[in-house]
């Protein structure tokens, strides 16, 4: 129970002392880039692919099922009651997909006026709102709009605001023509990639914020084992007994330190205060400090070996001080500190040919613990 990883998770913020979840839903799923796991969140991806149903309905392949649908329904400026059922589903995502896409205007047809964004970096409803206010039939497509007048779409009586909002889009209007090539959508985001559910998905999470350090374990020649142990870390999630007590797992005299009777165990103190923890950082000459092991990246940088692999090195070597301590909880299995040396550098040599390029700078670091055996 207490080394074991698996994930478990809520659907809201992780914020009471009673939650069971390892960690809020909604950051599970970011990519890894931004600190999460990759995870797909489900709602968002069914978003996706009704988005690419859409975008083909709207491309200028001639498919019979489109020519059935477009028979029957539109996606513009067709909202009434008689929609059917997938014509009523893909209305409601059109909103995202005029978010996520551009238009190239050829001959109109199936781009909104007002809704799309065709003739500026944002849609004329958003920088025209006075104007757009006043407009009769707001969801007529640009060449329905260009065919005639725009004094008959809107009302009469502008405001002056709505007037002069009126002048600024009729200059803008000018130097604009139809032709007979069809409208060409694009991702705003990343104009030369292929449309696809997958890059629809990617567009809708491209403003998360990122989160390089969170990153760093993924990007080790480690073991998938041993990046998830580096994810837990960082984020502080780690099954330590402190944070059972804490998800209400196990009780409070059951989150003491095997080895330290009467304190808690902590990630800062397994990792650091802990006498194993301790004699192996005093024996490899590496200075830690508080909250230290959730960068791995920082430790040994005094030591002056390639900082290649230094991750990838202090990461398994966080590794091996959290096996000795499962092996203590649950096989009753002392380890010394040049025991965990030792499994250091038996992983060390099997894993080195992860990466043939940096198998010297493996070495290097394999020999200088040999030297402090």
């Amino acid at each position: 129970m207490n080394g074991s990883y698996n994930l478990s998770l809520g659907t809201g913020e992780d914020k009471c002392h009673g939650s069971k979840c390892l960690l809020a839903w909604d950051k599970i799923c970011c990519s890894k880039e931004c600190g999460g796991l990759g995870i797909k969140k489900l709602s968002d991806q069914n978003h996706c692919l009704l988005v690419k149903f859409v975008h083909r309905l709207l491309d200028v392949s001639p498919l019979p099922w489109k020519t059935w649908f477009l028979t029957h329904s539109s996606l513009l400026g067709n909202q009434g009651p008689n929609l059917s059922y997938l014509a009523k589903l893909l209305s409601n995502e059109l909103p995202l997909y005029r978010l996520l896409t551009s238009v190239q205007v050829g001959n109109g047809l199936h781009t909104s006026f007002w809704h799309d964004k065709w003739l500026l970096s944002v849609p004329l409803a958003e920088t025209f709102p006075a104007l757009f206010s006043h407009c009769i039939l707001q969801d007529l497509s640009v060449r329905a709009t260009l065919e005639r007048p725009l004094d008959s779409l809107l009302r009469p009586r502008l405001t002056s605001t709505a007037a002069d909002e009126k002048r600024l889009l009729l200059n803008c209007l000018e130097l604009f023509q139809l032709n007979d090539a069809p409208d060409c959508r694009y991702l705003t985001h990343s104009p030369n990639e292929e449309f696809s559910s997958s890059s629809a998905y990617r567009a809708v999470h491209v403003a998360d914020p990122a989160d390089p350090d969170a990153a760093r374990p993924w990007n080790t020649r480690l073991p998938s084992k041993v990046r998830f142990f580096g994810w837990l870390v960082y984020h502080e999630r780690l099954n330590t007994r402190t944070h059972m007590l804490y998800r209400n797992i196990c009780k409070a005299e059951e989150s003491y330190c095997e080895s330290c009777p009467g304190i808690l165990e902590t990630a800062d103190h397994l990792f650091l205060r802990c006498p194993c923890a301790r004699a192996v950082w005093d024996h490899l000459g590496i200075t830690i400090s508080d909250n230290m092991h959730r960068h791995p990246w920082l430790l040994g940088c005094e030591l002056q070996l390639p900082h290649t692999v230094q991750t990838d090195v202090m990461l398994l070597l966080l590794w091996h001080i959290w096996k000795a301590r499962n092996a203590l909880i649950f096989d009753k299995q002392t380890s010394s500190h040049t025991d965990i040396l030792r499994r250091l550098i038996k992983d060390m040599e099997m894993w080195r040919c992860r990466d043939k390029k940096l198998r010297s700078d493996f070495d290097r670091w394999k020999s200088y613990f040999l030297s402090r055996l």
